[in-house]
């Protein structure tokens, strides 16, 4: 039986993360396409997808009954959040909706491009990249620190009580930093309190890189 959603992703993906994330706690079967982007031998992913849209990046979700193509993490996610009223990922409270919104920009916009895989490779020939890259997440994470004091409800997740897509901009980010630029989390307990309750969730076990098809059996060279 052919599954609706089709996501291209890769294993290690941040952005991809993020995404299954989002498909397994609304308990949305997808078929998994793997995307080698770090093979320098494979076959151009946007010469081979005509059909996907923008900037043609993973992750891309392809809905197959509205014949839908989308691209860029946070357009996947509403989408996919607006389709299935399970397990609301933006609240319809106006004041946490944005609050929402303003944690998953900060790592969306503040933090992850700067840490980005191709811009740290580039940057190495000039400056100390892993620094840049480890202060760009440290600047972040101090931000969210503050904000999570007066939006987290019992402390578990980023905002209120439940988990919200702010929650899936941020935990990928937090092994990014931790696994690739060293970052010492003791400073940020707040963040540490909710990615530990994070972990324990099955639908975010199932969705971390480790648990992937495509994932290594050994850590690449840029994870050690």
């Amino acid at each position: 039986m052919t599954k609706r959603f089709k996501l291209y992703n890769l294993w290690i993906s941040s952005c991809s993360y993020r995404v299954r994330i989002a498909l397994n706690l609304k308990k949305l079967d997808y078929e998994y396409i793997a995307v080698d982007l770090l093979n320098k031998n494979s076959k151009n992913f946007a010469q081979n997808h005509p059909e996907l849209n923008g900037l043609k990046q993973l992750p891309a979700l392809f809905d197959t009954t509205e014949k839908l193509h989308l691209t860029q993490s946070l357009a996947i996610i509403k989408y996919i959040d607006s389709i299935n009223s399970n397990n609301k990922l933006f609240p319809e409270n106006p004041v946490q909706n944005a609050q929402v919104l303003e944690i998953l920009e900060i790592m969306n916009s503040g933090v992850q491009p700067l840490q980005n895989l191709p811009l740290v490779q580039m940057l190495a020939e000039h400056v100390d990249s892993k620094k840049f890259a480890h202060d760009a997440c440290v600047k972040g994470f101090l931000a969210v620190e503050r904000i999570i004091q007066g939006t987290s409800g019992n402390g578990e997740f980023c905002v209120g009580d439940g988990v919200t897509a702010a929650d899936l901009f941020l935990l990928p980010q937090v092994g990014n930093a931790v696994q690739r630029f060293q970052v010492d989390m003791k400073e940020f307990p707040g963040i540490c309190r909710v990615v530990e309750n994070l972990e324990g969730i099955q639908e975010v076990k199932d969705a971390m890189p480790w648990n992937q098809v495509d994932a290594p059996k050994d850590l690449p060279d840029f994870l050690k």
